[in-house]
């Protein structure tokens, strides 16, 4: 817990209660004022770790503390033998980072280089695993993909540009290193889209895909070069934009190209051997660095369009789970009406074969009937005046292929079965 408190103007006189105890009185009684001054606001005058002093706090001076509650800290052998408990640490050196809260333009210009590696290299990693963990959404599940996901994909590639191109930009015209050019396949905002869909120059979702993860590695190797090179050249060589702009290239500046170019070929990074002040332009080389412009148009892809491309797989996904949901409620309906008629002629099927193995019923004395009338239309037949049927090679049938009259049926309706012969 901090707790900012004012220092004691003497140290305490022998009998008073030890430091560490003085340093918990200080911390209640401070905590009992803010509570009475803010109307019950403890964040008024109390340090925060991620948010400094509370709202409306005015800047700490050089009279302000505060009391850090903390463990033992290492002694100057490094065996954990200082100061244990509760200490006095000037407010100043907790709250103020000069890396991370004076503003850019006031820094100087290795401060704004160490700045926008520190930003940059974080903001980097994380769009680096979003855009991996999208791909993978996008590719896992086709039905994710909705229309206006090549648009949205077109503008976290469009910011990725716009932050390369800053940072190319420093370092070629202020650092003076060649790189070769990075092609991007669509410059203009209203080019149309291509026959298979995709906005600009791109041929698919691959092609757009391939084109933010390779930005994203580019400007990953420059981000480590600048702070290389932050790292190595002295404080003289780094004191302005300008002045170093104008002076002549540091040895340690050509060492670290070197090395950065048999790292990674693949950007062509050369140095020239000599450069100076050689026109109007590079006298006009202004103190700020477009490197914070670069470090916003990153944070923007990390919080905005990222985002806009992870909500559109999520609404696409979401809308197809539903889709899927309406079509097994109707395949459900159908099936179950389906279901019943089946199960309705099983039972009609099931119930004659237990009519047919139970014996004499209503059925099978309906069934006898007709046997019997077939049986008795037969015998009508056999004894008609005509009487059966000749054998083959009886001489008495007809010669020719005559035809003979056929016999009245049961029912007395000659010819029935004329055309049965």
């Amino acid at each position: 817990a901090l707790v900012a408190s004012t220092p004691p103007p003497f140290p305490p006189p022998p009998g008073l209660p030890s430091s560490g105890r003085l340093a918990r009185m200080a911390e209640v009684v401070q905590d009992l004022l803010d509570r009475v001054t803010s109307a019950g606001d403890a964040s008024h005058r109390r340090v925060d770790a991620v948010r400094g002093l509370g709202p409306g706090t005015p800047a700490p001076g050089p009279a302000d503390c505060a009391v850090v509650a903390g463990g033992a800290e290492e002694g100057g052998d490094g065996s954990g033998s200082g100061q244990r408990g509760p200490r006095v640490e000037d407010l100043r050196g907790l709250v103020f980072d000069e890396l991370l809260d004076r503003p850019f333009g006031e820094k100087t210009y290795r401060m704004q280089l160490r700045d926008f590696a520190y930003r940059g290299e974080r903001i980097i990693r994380q769009i680096d695993e979003k855009l991996s963990m999208v791909e993978r959404m996008a590719w896992r599940d086709f039905l994710a993909r909705s229309r206006e996901l090549p648009e949205v994909l077109r503008a976290v590639n469009d910011e990725l540009r716009r932050a390369h191109l800053l940072i190319r930009s420093e370092l070629e015209d202020v650092w003076h290193i060649e790189l070769l050019p990075f092609f991007y396949p669509s410059d203009d905002a209203e080019s149309p889209a291509s026959p298979g869909g995709c906005p600009g120059g791109w041929l698919d979702l691959d092609d757009m895909f391939l084109t933010a993860r390779t930005q994203v590695r580019c400007m990953s190797e420059l981000v480590k070069l600048i702070a290389t090179v932050a790292q190595l050249l002295p404080d003289e060589a780094l004191v302005s934009r300008p002045r170093f702009s104008c002076s002549p290239p540091d040895p340690a500046l050509h060492q670290a190209i070197a090395e950065f170019a048999v790292r990674v070929p693949w950007l062509g990074v050369s140095l020239p051997a000599e450069r100076g002040c050689q026109g109007p332009a590079d006298r006009e080389v202004q103190e700020t660095s477009p490197l914070d412009g670069a470090v916003a148009a990153l944070d923007s892809v990390l919080s905005v369009h990222m985002r806009q491309l992870q909500t559109d797989l999520h609404r696409a996904m979401y809308r197809t789970f539903v889709r899927v949901c309406a079509a097994y409620v109707r395949w459900k309906r159908v099936a179950a009406e389906e279901e019943r008629q089946r199960a309705s002629r099983a039972r009609r099927s099931a119930a004659l074969q237990q009519q047919g193995a139970a014996g004499p019923g209503p059925g099978s004395a309906l069934r006898r009937q007709r046997h019997r009338d077939l049986a008795a239309a037969a015998a009508g037949a056999a004894l008609s005046p005509a009487g059966p049927a000749a054998p083959p090679g009886d001489p008495s049938a007809p010669a020719g292929g005559e035809r003979r009259p056929s016999a009245p049926d049961s029912v007395g309706r000659p010819g029935f079965f004329s055309g049965l012969d």
